[in-house]
């Protein structure tokens, strides 16, 4: 009778251990990825100077987990450059192991910006890792240039003159105005250069014209006067481009054109212009003969319609090289064209571009005329300077001020 009940008790307790072991949990087999960046964020870093930086990956599971690939983000303007060699993708990292990611990045502006790593595997929680560093830009070094505007530049001007059967009329107003073109010169200019060219040719009539000359506004007029007799079809943008082409009176290496001097052509016909090519190879040929386009101004005297000026015929090319070129127009039946002389010869002969005193970080340059910000120049590297865009010249006398940063990486 007591043997039964001890037997039972025995079983049962070696059930119950049977039953604990049934259900005891077992700890599953997984894959988890971390990454983290191994600077507290934010990271001070002075724009134009390199920082490096470094991304942490480590395998924090039961098993061996797979990356397939790292990708790199930053910030628009802001470079980055892999310093450490990474493995080649796909690779395997074992529990309890971990790479590390080191990034060179520079900031090249003065906003802040944010480097990031993300890292694809097989992290069943989070296929994508991401960590990032918030870069915060530091202006350690800003200089500031200031200058006056002033005029007394040399002048190159060559005047493009229709020689057509109709143009008595305006060649005449134009030889009226010659006095008002050399007044204009001998205000706003060092030493001026005159060739006179027509629309069928583009060899000078004479000799061309400087402040040396015993009586400039004589010899203007007379050059002027070209005659009637020339061709119906007007090339005259084709006649100025062959004279300041390689070889022609006006070209590079001539005695007329001069590096240091502003380029002012002006057309002056009623008639349209037939000349081969558009307007983007007219403009580009310009634009290459000086180290800035503010260099070089266009004008037509010429019309825009049909009707207002007597018989002339619209030269919209004229119009339309000219406003490229930074200049406009002037309507050719107007009784007087001093106003137009005096400013094209004052636009000309004002300092366009202002060589910086340090090497800038260029997307931190602010440019301001009288106070107020302005848009219009660029930045011409080989020359380190500010050079406003044609129209866009500062008038004589204005107060310009040029802030930006240098590299500073001491």
């Amino acid at each position: 009778m007591t043997l039964i009940p001890s037997l039972l008790v025995l079983l049962s307790c070696e059930n119950d251990s049977t039953l604990h072991k049934i259900i005891e949990p077992i700890e599953p087999l997984f894959s988890d990825i971390r990454v983290e960046a191994m600077s507290e964020s934010p990271v001070e870093v002075s724009f134009g100077c390199p920082a490096v930086e470094s991304f942490k990956i480590s395998s924090v599971g039961t098993q061996s987990v797979t990356i397939s690939d790292v990708t790199l983000m930053v910030s628009i303007q802001t470079d980055a450059e892999v310093l450490s060699e990474l493995p080649d993708f796909p690779m395997s990292l074992e529990p309890e192991n971990e790479i590390t990611v080191t990034v060179a990045v520079e900031i090249v502006d003065d906003n802040d910006d944010t480097l990031m790593i993300s890292v694809n595997s097989n992290d069943p929680d989070s296929p994508t890792s991401v960590a990032s560093i918030f870069l915060e830009a530091m202006t350690n070094n800003i200089v500031t240039d200031t200058f006056i505007s002033t005029a007394g530049r040399e002048i190159d001007l060559l005047l493009v003159v229709d020689n057509s059967c109709s143009m008595q009329e305006e060649q005449g107003q134009l030889i009226d105005n010659a006095q008002y073109i050399i007044d204009g010169l001998d205000i706003n200019s060092s030493y001026y250069h005159i060739g006179v060219i027509t629309t069928d040719s583009s060899k000078f009539v004479g000799d061309f014209i400087t402040q040396a000359d015993t009586s400039p506004v004589t010899s203007l007029g007379q050059q002027i006067d070209v005659g009637i007799m020339g061709s119906g079809n007007e090339t005259g943008i084709k006649s100025s481009i062959d004279a300041t082409s390689p070889g022609g009176d006006a070209g590079l290496n001539s005695p007329f054109l001069r590096e240091t001097a502003s380029l002012v052509v002006v057309w002056v016909s009623d008639e349209p212009d037939l000349s081969p090519d558009d307007l983007y190879v007219w403009s580009s040929h310009f634009w290459s003969l000086k180290p800035t386009p503010s260099d070089v101004i266009g004008w037509g005297i010429v019309t825009e319609d049909f009707s207002s000026c007597r018989n002339a015929m619209p030269g919209f090319d004229y119009i339309a090289l000219a406003q490229t070129l930074g200049g406009d127009w002037t309507k050719i039946c107007d009784e007087n064209w001093q106003p137009t002389f005096e400013g094209l010869s004052a636009a000309a002969g004002t300092v366009s571009s202002f060589q910086l005193s340090d090497t800038p970080l260029v997307s931190t340059i602010t440019v301001t005329v009288d106070g107020i910000e302005s848009n219009d120049w660029v930045y011409v590297t080989n020359l380190n300077s500010v050079s406003f865009n044609p129209g866009y010249i500062p008038v004589a006398g204005s107060y310009i001020e040029i802030e930006y940063g240098v590299s500073d990486c001491n």
